[in-house]
């Protein structure tokens, strides 16, 4: 904690204020997202989420084509002019509005690709979505650079409810998948209008090529990201729609939505705030890494029980939120759950290497995954969507050597100190793990599934505490002092004599 402590006073205000609006964002938007998703789960048929699955995946491939590279540029480049951001989004606003057509352009071929007729309309009016990002992304870039979590939690608070209310709205009334596009296309221009609100900045009329120039460098490694990225988080989506169908793609879906709603929580929040403030830290790399082994510590024990406690409830989870016409998403929820806690792992270092200016090295590594993800798909796929899971988890678990290696040659870390991070959470997650196992084994039959979902996350969050508490004493300390230096303080009453 002394070497996070030891940052300057401002950034370390900044950081703490940005971790506590990111959790609170997070907190409120992804308990409002569980709460509409699981509504809509339950009107919804798995057709409709998988169709709009198809149409997201189709619109996030041509958005790839969009200069959000450049604006992600903003936030690692140390000094900027006025013309660097005119630019930007000059080129955005024309390569989304150019995009955007050859969508529009392209829904009928991507509709016939897929034998879905109804999905070319739908993709029409996603196109939407596609071009609010345009319009936005520096705005948001600026808001991030300077630390300004507040502005974006509102935004994403604000927007996110109001779209879950009008698809809510729209499914009791049988619009089926038409519910859930057009809240997505109300959550993208809420929250457009929102950001430009929030932002002092304005677009002047300049467009310097010499300017766009000086980010391109860092750009096109981050473009190059994205598009791997892209074959890593998306990829499946369209393999899966393409070979096994609508139907089987939506139970991936909403298996895969919940493992998402978590991820976001839990580990975007954490990665928004750790990328500029380790951009900030770049210049003192004893002070960096100090700090990165103890956010390192601090992510995983909390990762780690939450995603490894959803795989072990999993079955309980689904029949009691979900209903059990989604009992196919059982088996797939809990194989994701254990590849969602891997690929946070993951994304933490990619953080750095990024924040470093190394966005190179991040895309390399994302190439190799993407290349062994294709194979994995190729060979799993002809024994179903689990098949697929597991073969994606082997992916992960045997590259993963490589992100450790990529973070020790960016950053110089020490290995044995860096990997001694995770033994806690590691430890007090597998006597969780354990004990839910062993209830469900004694009580399964006895009662409904309701009570021993309620029964198991008390006994897991009792458990994995005990646990941390007596085997680990300093890193649970370090959780509270964390904590408490979250918190606000209450000003102590002062007497007159």
């Amino acid at each position: 904690m002394q070497y996070i402590l030891s940052m300057s006073n401002n950034l370390y205000k900044k950081a703490i204020n940005g971790i506590a609006w990111t959790t609170f964002q997070s907190i409120g938007v992804q308990i409002s997202s569980l709460v509409i998703f699981l509504v809509l789960a339950r009107l919804l048929a798995p057709e409709d989420f998988g169709l709009v699955a198809m149409a997201n995946v189709s619109i996030a491939f041509f958005g790839l084509l969009t200069a959000d590279s450049l604006s992600a540029a903003i936030i690692q480049r140390e000094h900027l002019d006025k013309e660097h951001y005119d630019s930007v989004f000059w080129l955005n606003t024309f390569l989304g509005l150019l995009v955007g057509i050859c969508v529009y352009l392209s829904s009928e071929y991507i509709a016939h690709f897929y034998k879905q007729p109804e999905l070319e309309r739908i993709i029409d009016v996603l196109i939407i979505c596609l071009i609010c990002r345009s319009f936005s992304s520096v705005q948001i870039s600026i808001l991030r650079r300077e630390l300004n979590f507040r502005s974006l939690a509102i935004r994403t608070l604000v927007g996110q409810p109001i779209g879950g209310i009008v698809g809510i709205t729209l499914a009791f009334k049988g619009f089926g998948v038409w519910s859930l596009v057009i809240r997505e296309v109300i959550v993208s221009l809420i929250q457009l209008i929102l950001v430009w609100i929030s932002s002092d900045w304005r677009p002047g009329l300049r467009l310097s090529f010499r300017h766009l120039r000086e980010l391109l460098s860092f750009g096109i490694s981050m473009m190059g990201a994205g598009w791997v990225s892209f074959l890593n988080k998306r990829l499946d989506n369209f393999l899966i729609g393409y070979a096994l169908g609508a139907i089987a793609l939506g139970y991936y879906t909403v298996a895969k939505r919940l493992i998402t709603i978590l991820t976001e929580f839990l580990s975007s929040s954490i990665n928004k705030v750790a990328w500029p403030i380790f951009a900030r830290m770049k210049t003192d790399h004893e002070k960096l890494k100090h700090a990165f082994y103890q956010s390192t510590q601090l992510k995983n024990l909390v990762v780690f029980p939450v995603f490894l406690g959803v795989s072990a409830v999993a079955p309980e989870l689904v029949l009691s939120v979900f209903g059990d016409k989604w009992q196919p998403s059982i088996l797939l929820m809990q194989g994701l759950a254990i590849l969602g806690l891997l690929k946070s792992i993951l994304s933490y270092q990619e953080n750095l290497m990024v924040a470093l200016g190394q966005a190179g090295w991040r895309l390399a590594l994302q190439f190799t995954m993407a290349i062994a993800n294709v194979i994995a798909f190729i060979i799993a796929v002809e024994w179903g969507i689990l098949a697929i899971i597991i073969s994606y988890i082997a992916v992960a678990v045997t590259l993963s050597p490589l992100w450790t290696f990529g973070v020790y040659r960016c950053a110089n870390i020490e290995i044995t100190t860096y990997l001694s991070q995770y033994v806690a959470s590691f430890v007090g997650s597998v006597a969780m793990v354990t004990a839910i196992y062993a209830l469900r084994h004694y009580l399964g039959d006895l009662v409904s599934h309701h009570v021993v979902l309620i029964v198991s996350i008390i006994l897991g969050v009792l458990v994995y505490v005990f646990s941390i508490r007596c085997l680990y004493p300093i890193p649970y300390k370090f959780v509270l002092t964390t904590l408490s230096s979250i918190m606000p303080r209450r000003k102590k009453s002062s007497t007159l004599n």
